[in-house]
């Protein structure tokens, strides 16, 4: 479960690093998704998780999407 977590976290930080390096406010992204800055503010200080559809609609506006790619063996 923590390293779940942990994959989670990591990926909300790439996110709000990706917004910030594109120089997107908050509001400004909430308004490209449809959804309101205060659900981009809960995702972004991990109270609430994205789905997986939401995760999807932000990395689009933010120009990039996601994608699995298999794990190299160690």
């Amino acid at each position: 479960m923590w390293d779940e977590s942990r994959e989670e976290y990591r990926l909300i930080g790439e996110m709000i690093a990706l917004r910030k390096s594109e120089g997107m406010t908050q509001e400004e992204l909430a308004e490209l998704t449809g959804s309101r800055q205060q659900v981009i503010s809960r995702i972004e200080k991990k109270e609430n998780s994205p789905t997986l559809k939401n995760f999807c609609a932000i990395l689009n506006a933010l120009g990039y999407e996601l994608q699995i790619v298999k794990k190299s063996k160690a």
